[in-house]
């Protein structure tokens, strides 16, 4: 996995960031395929997983009232 290049300020920073995980993902995503998962299983899962991984961090940040 690289490392950051950009301080995370920098709008190259989040570029580096979603290239990173895309080689990841990618390497994942192949892996799963290798291993007889359905390619289309899969993608959905990783939504999903996005998804729900971004819903926390929104409720980790927004304030409770």
């Amino acid at each position: 996995m690289k490392r950051p290049i950009s301080p995370p300020h920098d709008r190259e920073y989040q570029d580096e960031c979603r290239d990173m995980l895309r080689e990841e993902l990618e390497q994942l995503r192949d892996t799963a395929i290798q291993n007889g998962w359905d390619e289309d299983h899969v993608a959905e899962a990783m939504v999903e997983i996005a998804g729900e991984m971004f819903r926390n961090r929104v409720m980790q940040i927004i304030p409770k009232n």
